[in-house]
């Protein structure tokens, strides 16, 4: 018997049995229409982008009981997966539900899912990169190009940061001074001390070897003198990411080197970021040159340069 999962809740825990197949849609490219003069029918271009498609399901309630658990799961966006396809889920939006008097009173509720364009693998197919000598093989086994998700982390190490500049976000300002104030008088208090070498190195502006009141002072004139909220940091670290040919350069900025932090290069989300030891995504698309990674139907090759402690590649493979 068909059913479905929405949001990792089944249809079948939810009391309801489909009395269709649920056969998940197929997306085509969306085309323009252009008028040519002297020709009596317009042509037709790829557009480059897909639209959603509507799943209609017919269902009857098993048990009434649960019609307010019903109405509550099926609510909202989530991932849709079909017991006729298990192996992929779809980006899908439920369409408000018929009043909840009526399903009730008849025991049966349509379902409308309005689903995205594409469907996408449940298993997520996370490749370790293990060379960067020559490129690796990998496989795309959908029916259309995929945007990877590629995450690494650099070797840490030393490097040269720009005094004052305790955040590590490429500019020397009161937020700066702010936080050495903090610091200090945390340690003052009899605090633990929680700046890194990294950040001692960048706060310690007179060279005392102790963070206090009076670098919190000279960052502030720093700030009040050069104005530098405006002067980006110029990263020293680089990693280049191959894809088929492609180069992609990633700038490091010193926090990200110092610390080791993740790095995240996200092709569906059109962004590059590093996540930080409070959990929080950064972004450094501003330290990056290059178009970020696609990959094609079938076979493809990637390979990187520069100095990493592991790099992983998810193919986020999908489906028309």
């Amino acid at each position: 018997m068909s059913n479905f999962t929405f949001n990792g809740v089944s249809s079948s825990s939810l009391g309801i049995m489909l009395t269709n197949t649920p056969i998940r849609p197929t997306w085509a490219e969306t085309l323009n229409e252009t008028i040519i003069p002297g020709l009596s029918t317009p042509t037709y271009q790829p557009a480059g982008n897909y639209a959603s498609k509507s799943l209609q399901l017919s269902a009857v309630i098993t048990d009434t009981s649960k019609i307010d658990e019903i109405y509550s799961k099926l609510n909202g966006s989530g991932k849709l997966v079909l017991s006729t396809d298990t192996e992929k889920f779809m980006n899908a939006t439920v369409n408000e539900l018929i009043p909840k008097s009526v399903a009730f009173s008849v025991a049966e509720i349509p379902i409308n899912f309005i689903c995205k364009p594409f469907a996408y693998a449940v298993a997520e197919n996370l490749i370790d990169i293990k060379s960067y000598t020559s490129y690796n093989s990998i496989i795309n086994n959908g029916t259309v190009y995929s945007e990877p998700i590629i995450t690494f982390k650099p070797i840490i190490s030393a490097v040269t940061v720009l005094k004052g500049d305790v955040n590590f976000d490429g500019k020397v300002d009161a937020v700066d001074a702010s936080m050495v104030m903090n610091e200090y008088t945390n340690v003052q208090n009899g605090g633990t001390p929680t700046f890194t070498d990294a950040q001692k190195s960048a706060a310690d502006i007179n060279g005392d070897g102790k963070i206090d009141a009076t670098d919190a002072a000279a960052i502030l004139q720093i700030y009040t003198e050069t104005q530098s909220s405006s002067i980006n940091e110029n990263p020293s670290v680089q990693v280049k990411i191959y894809v088929n040919g492609e180069v992609l350069l990633v700038g490091l900025p010193s926090a990200v080197v110092a610390n080791g932090y993740e790095v995240t290069i996200d092709s569906s989300l059109q962004l590059i970021y590093y996540t930080n030891a409070d959990g929080k995504n950064v972004n450094i698309m501003q330290y990056s040159y290059g178009d970020l990674p696609l990959l094609h139907t079938g076979k493809n090759y990637i390979k990187y340069n520069g100095d990493v402690s592991e790099i992983y590649i998810q193919t986020n493979e999908r489906w028309l």
